[in-house]
């Protein structure tokens, strides 16, 4: 280009001397002395430019030892926008003197075009010649440097029309301070692609003397930037301050790309200026930046995901929770950690099974949603537990098998897995768990050993005082229903499927916290993963595992039976087991076999519980003699009746152990014939058991009726490996009530007690909607049963 111009100036001047006008030359670089001599004669300097070498004085300035002048004949000087003669000097006027304006150079009047001369001349040109100049002219010529702002705020509109070079050329030269003063007015259409004139704006509006650094820019300057904003790079929004972001009106201009690339500077900022920020942005765009938000590492916390849920239930949003897709609840990525409980437990099965970020989930929600699975298919529980977090699943169990104190302090890493301090708090809390599981293993034991034979205390009671005195008196609740709605075949699942988790290693090097974790999921044991368990695992401080021991209610027998040779080989020969030991197996000594029952002491059988009494067969209660029977509590004896003592025929001395316990002869103490009666009733209440008692009351010879237990559906043992002992009428829900009539020596034979201990029984069962399910009748003299 700039050959171009040499050459058409030298057609110019050429022109110019055929038709004999003014001739214009330029002399050569000549040094400050020879060029102090002037023009030629005949000529007459009209433009002087330095040229040849720069040199620079400290503290005084700087120049060029050379010049080089325009001479044109006397008389007729070229003014220096003149571009037929000077159109190589008006290229230091202009950034590009291109041809293009040379043409429009022409048309203005010389007037205008001396005000071009310098910044101070162009502060000079009225709102009309302003307008009168082009785009190509405003645009490149130098002296624009001197607009002012209301003059800039006059081409504002000729600013906006600018292409990109030609707006970055004049950015360039334009005052920032005029730029900052009158940016709304030169904000366009803010079309796609405008990137690179954001940039250019940027770039001045940096400048000290404009608005300064990014971080600085007010809320006034970026709202002045009105759709420009949408244009700017996040890099940019980024440095803005939070306090100036959020409070700006022009906020519904940032894309989803833009508001993605700021999840970081989102997710950390105050929730206050978020919510604001949340309010301004356009929501269709904020529904396309979800899934990017999700992807944060950095935690967004409680507060801003309840906002933008609030946001997506709206209609022309995502709806309602309970309709959100498993699309939709993917998308949500980390950011499903922070919705609330209900939220949690409204989401559709469908979606939940689907959805791809359960890895999510915080120990809190996979409890919350304990029922809510417990309730799925086997192969939706199984889907939903091999997309969540192994740790948060075993937080989660963990937790729930707590005895949580009063004083405790709110385990916030429970909701919020990322904190930086949860893996630690995970660590102490698991320590701290099995520290108090094994303290209540303890206290438990010791209640149930140290109370009398006739006045013991129930297990629930001991239970709670086990609570209590790790609590220091003040428990609050010993575990939560997480698992409780959950089917053998659920916890089954689980436990296979913990068992084959890398994230915990292989079973058989599980740690006792781990182990202390399963809780209610050891009703899921099988044989197979008791046979993967080390049998140190199994004991904690002497005693069995207490969660362990806490399950073995809901274990079938198979599974008691596995169990037993572990505690064996952890504890020593059952002949060395305490009361405390057998106490603290709790229903696990019913897997225990018949030759070993025999072998425990006098004193460890203290400790057998009535539950385990429950869960034996008549073969296991055989085993133990007259003097265990003697010393076991009268609420465990209660246990031993009907059926269950049919393997106790013959063996007077056993058989009146288990009826009257210490009485060693039949007396007062110890009536000569007992009837047991086994009925099912469809409701349990007191007022029941207070019609069977007096309906038991009026049989003729009865000198003493006693309520040897009353059991709810719930509380009946697993005799088999699907299903509890009784299910009277086929109904699992009954409760069973076992009853002893005794009779005096005025009865003539235990099969005539029997009968009419069987009528008053059925007319009972008529009366309370039961049904009777055994009848037998113990002859202690005879040692014979019917």
């Amino acid at each position: 280009m700039a050959v171009a111009r040499f050459l058409l100036l030298e057609v110019v001047c050429l022109l110019a001397l055929v038709a004999g006008t003014n001739q214009c030359e330029w002399t050569s670089c000549q040094d400050k002395l020879t060029a102090f001599l002037g023009c030629p004669s005949g000529k007459t300097e009209s433009q002087r430019k330095d040229c040849g070498t720069e040199v620079c004085v400290k503290f005084i300035g700087c120049s060029y030892t050379h010049t080089t002048r325009l001479c044109c004949d006397t008389g007729n000087a070229c003014a220096w926008y003149d571009f037929s003669c000077n159109g190589a000097s008006l290229a230091d006027f202009f950034d590009n003197a291109t041809d293009t304006l040379n043409a429009e150079w022409k048309d203005l009047s010389d007037d205008l075009k001396s005000k071009l001369t310098t910044a101070e001349q162009f502060k000079t040109l009225t709102a009309a010649q302003l307008k009168n100049l082009s785009k190509d002219v405003l645009a490149e010529v130098k002296s624009v440097a001197g607009m002012s702002s209301s003059q800039l705020k006059e081409v504002s509109d000729q600013v906006k029309s600018f292409d990109l070079n030609q707006f970055q050329a004049f950015m360039k030269k334009v005052a920032p301070s005029s730029v900052a003063d009158t940016v709304a007015s030169l904000v366009g259409s803010c079309s796609d692609g405008e990137a690179g004139r954001a940039d250019i704006l940027r770039s001045v509006l940096e400048s000290p003397s404009a608005w300064g650094d990014e971080s600085s820019w007010s809320a006034a300057n970026i709202s002045a930037l009105g759709c420009m904003l949408g244009n700017f790079s996040t890099d940019t929004l980024a440095k803005m301050a939070d306090d100036a972001l959020a409070a700006a009106g022009n906020l519904q201009n940032l894309g989803s790309t833009q508001l993605g690339a700021l999840t970081d500077k989102l997710s950390k900022m105050k929730s206050a200026n978020f919510a604001q920020i949340l309010k301004g942005i356009n929501k269709s765009e904020m529904q396309a930046s979800i899934k990017t938000w999700g992807k944060s590492v950095q935690a967004w916390g409680f507060e801003k995901v309840e906002m933008i849920r609030t946001e997506l239930v709206k209609n022309g949003a995502w709806g309602p929770v309970q309709n959100w897709t498993a699309m939709q609840l993917s998308d949500l990525g980390s950011l499903i950690t922070f919705l609330n409980a209900s939220d949690i437990m409204a989401l559709a099965d469908e979606a939940l099974v689907l959805a791809k970020n359960l890895g999510n989930l915080s120990a809190d929600q996979i409890m919350t949603l304990g029922n809510k699975i417990g309730n799925m298919a086997l192969q939706n529980l199984s889907s939903v537990l091999s997309e969540v977090d192994p740790k948060q699943l075993h937080m989660a169990m963990l937790s729930s098998c707590d005895i949580t104190c009063q004083s405790d302090a709110d385990m916030a890493f429970l909701k919020d897995p990322s904190l930086t301090t949860a893996t630690a708090a995970i660590e102490q809390s698991a320590q701290k768990i099995s520290s108090r599981s094994a303290a209540a293993a303890e206290a438990f034991a010791s209640s149930i050993c140290n109370a009398s034979l006739v006045d013991s205390v129930s297990q629930a009671s001991a239970d709670l005082k086990a609570a209590t005195s790790v609590c220091n008196g003040s428990a609050k609740r010993t575990g939560s229903s997480f698992l409780s709605s959950w089917s053998k075949a659920q916890k089954s699942e689980l436990m296979s499927r913990l068992m084959d988790m890398d994230a915990f290693g292989a079973v058989d090097t599980w740690t006792e916290p781990m182990l202390s974790s399963m809780c209610d999921a050891f009703a899921g044991l099988t044989p197979e993963n008791v046979a993967k368990l080390a049998a140190k695992q199994l004991i904690k401080s002497q005693l069995p595992n207490y969660q362990l021991a806490m399950a073995a209610g809901d274990l079938p027998p198979s599974v008691r039976n596995a169990v037993m040779p572990k505690l064996k080989e952890g504890l020593g020969a059952v002949e060395t087991w305490t009361c405390d030991q057998v106490a603290g197996a709790r229903e696990l000594i019913a897997g225990m076999l018949p030759e070993d029952l025999s072998k425990l002491s006098v004193s460890a059988v203290r400790g057998l519980l009535p539950d385990a009494f429950s869960a034996m067969s008549a073969e296991q209660v055989a085993a133990l003699g007259a003097e265990h029977f003697k010393n076991i509590s009268q609420q465990a004896r209660n246990r031993l009746s009907a059926s269950r003592l049919i393997a106790l025929d013959g063996s007077k001395d056993k058989l009146r152990a288990v009826v009257c316990g210490a009485a060693s002869t039949v007396g007062s103490d110890c009536p000569p014939i007992a009837v047991d009666v086994v009925m099912s009733v469809a409701n349990m209440s007191d007022a029941i058991l207070a019609i069977l008692r007096r309906q038991f009351e009026s049989i003729d010879g009865v000198t003493a009726v006693q309520i040897l237990s009353a059991l709810a559906a719930s509380e009946l043992p697993v005799m088999s490996e699907t299903s509890r002992r009784l299910k009277a009428g086929g109904l699992a829900s009954n409760a069973m009530v076992t009853m002893r009539a005794l009779y005096s020596n005025a009865t003539s034979s235990a099969s005539a007690a029997i009968e009419k201990t069987k009528a008053a029984a059925v007319q009972a069962a008529t009366m309370c909607d039961g049904v009777v399910q055994d009848v037998v009748g113990i002859d202690l003299d005879l040692a014979s049963l019917t």
